[in-house]
């Protein structure tokens, strides 16, 4: 009885293997979302990366008078960096994709100019009239009390290696005294 519940066993895993090679038993799982599907852009997407970008340029020079052409040209190189898109409807991960996608697909110097001349307005005149991503999509704020005033944290710079003191080693109770020499060794 014992041989013959090793063999089913075996063979039991044996065709468990070759299901696993050959893929059919992984396709067919049903899980939830795979993390490994790639994102894909839709309209909706890129209309929140727009607003995303403007509100995120604007936070940035909010301090600044004027700004000019070149710094926002800078930033715009690491506008989608997810530490900038935490509070926005979509994951960072998929607004970072639709971020990228976004300026791949309408950047260049008409974007530059509305993000440049920034102000009230300034992400309906890039989302809707010069790019058209945000017609006919709703936009929702993030769901945050005081957005408008929201500052996002800014990026924390490496502290140099911390200094690390000498550890003090414990004594043990007792071996500060000399040890009684024991009878054999007398």
């Amino acid at each position: 009885f014992l041989m013959a519940s090793r063999r089913a066993l075996c063979a039991a895993v044996g065709v468990l293997s070759l299901a696993l090679a050959r893929g059919s038993a992984i396709d067919n799982l049903v899980m939830g979302s795979d993390p490994r599907k790639p994102i894909e852009t839709d309209r909706a997407l890129l209309c929140h990366a727009c607003r995303a970008i403007v509100h995120q340029t604007d936070h940035k020079f909010r301090h600044l008078p004027k700004r000019s052409t070149a710094d926002v040209i800078d930033f715009l190189d690491e506008v989608c960096n997810v530490k900038y898109l935490k509070i926005y409807e979509s994951i960072p991960p998929k607004m970072k994709k639709g971020c990228e996608d976004f300026l791949a697909t309408h950047g260049g110097d008409e974007i530059e100019a509305a993000l440049t001349a920034g102000g009230e307005g300034a992400s309906d005149k890039l989302c809707l009239e010069l790019t058209n991503v945000c017609e006919g999509i709703e936009w929702k704020k993030p769901n945050l009390p005081g957005y408008e005033g929201y500052v996002p944290p800014e990026p924390k710079e490496p502290d140099a290696k911390p200094k690390m003191g000498k550890k003090k080693k414990k004594k043990k109770k007792g071996t500060d005294r000399p040890q009684a020499a024991s009878k054999d060794e007398l």
